[in-house]
Parts: C-alpha cells; sequence; structure tokens
C-alpha cells in the first residue's frame, strides 16, 4: 500500500465493496473458523453469540448515531462507518492467552466471539451498503434481510463443513485436502 501511494497514478482507484466480502473476507474467516476447538465453542455458544451479534449492531448503532450528531453525516453512511468499524480483532489478546495457558473455554470465548463478530459485521456492513442504494429498504426491510442473511449463512457453512469433513476424513492426499478446503472456505 505505502508503495502504490507513492506511484504518480492519476485515476482514481475504487476497490468494490463486493471484493471484500466475497473474495478476502472468506478466507480469514475460515482460517479463523477452522481452528476453533468445536467442543469448547458448543459450550461457550451462548456467550459468543450474544457478545456477537447483538454488541456488534449495538456498537454500529451507537457510532452511527454519535457521528449523525457530531457531523450531520446521513444515518445510512453514519452507519455503513459503525459497520466497519465495530468488529473487534482481538489476535494480540488470544495469542497472550494462549502463551499464558488461559483456560481453554476463555481463550475459545475470545477466539470466536471474534469470529462472530467479523461474520456480523460483514452482514451489517452488506446491509448498509444496500441501504446506500438508489432505492434503499426501509429499516424493517434492513432487519429482515440482515436475519434472512445471517440464518443462511449458517445453514449453509454447517451443511458445506458437515460434508466438507466427510469427505476430507476419505483421503489423506495433501492436494486434495487443499483444495476441498479453499471450497469450503468460499
Amino acid at each position: 500500500g505505502l508503495a502504490v501511494s507513492a506511484l504518480p497514478i492519476q485515476d482514481k482507484i475504487v476497490v468494490p465493496p463486493d471484493l471484500v466480502v466475497t473474495v478476502l473476507l472468506p478466507g480469514l474467516v475460515f482460517e479463523a473458523a477452522y481452528r476453533l476447538d468445536g467442543s469448547e465453542l458448543r459450550r461457550t455458544f451462548g456467550g459468543v453469540a450474544l457478545l456477537a451479534v447483538p454488541g456488534v449492531l449495538v456498537t454500529a448503532a451507537v457510532v452511527a448515531f454519535v457521528l449523525h450528531a457530531a457531523t450531520g453525516l446521513p444515518v445510512n453512511e453514519a452507519f455503513l462507518v459503525g459497520a466497519i468499524v465495530s468488529a473487534t480483532d482481538p489476535v494480540a489478546v488470544v495469542s497472550t492467552m494462549r502463551r499464558l495457558d488461559a483456560p481453554k473455554r476463555l481463550v475459545t470465548l475470545v477466539d470466536a466471539e471474534s469470529l462472530f463478530n467479523d461474520g456480523t459485521a460483514a452482514l451489517a456492513f452488506v446491509v448498509a451498503v444496500a441501504a446506500l442504494g438508489s432505492n434503499p429498504p426501509t429499516l424493517g426491510a434492513n432487519v429482515v434481510q440482515f436475519a434472512v442473511a445471517l440464518l443462511a449463512s449458517v445453514v449453509i457453512g454447517a451443511v458445506s463443513g458437515f460434508l466438507i469433513s466427510r469427505v476430507l476424513k476419505t483421503t489423506s492426499d495433501h492436494l486434495i485436502e487443499l483444495t476441498l478446503t479453499v471450497l469450503a472456505a468460499y
């Protein structure tokens, strides 16, 4: 990024939001999900879901309110900024907790909450971008769109994860394993 900024480029470089959501994010989220301990996640799921979904949405809404009140930025645009900054990234915290042999349940809670935060923030981002369109949906339609996308994401992830894990158990070829895990991420 630093090298590109030093180049004398006259044209404006535009990165479409779909690029981030469909190309960059799945690999990052998949890697984090792959490392989670399933049994610990099941034990901490209620706390993770409570912290991740309402926590991110409330944070995005508070950021939107403050930006709107302080700067006059339109609410839709302020919520987009809120969606962008609302997810936490506790990589250093989780790394330190693992090094200090913190209880596995606590490490899983923080790691899984961060992962679910990313998913919630990504969905909030997509809904916020849609709200900026030429024909923005109503608040109720946004809530329904978010809920449907969240449910569909969970179902698709669970089904594809189950199927790919079953196929992975039948092979020891590392190229097939790599291909299937990349396929599962996207």
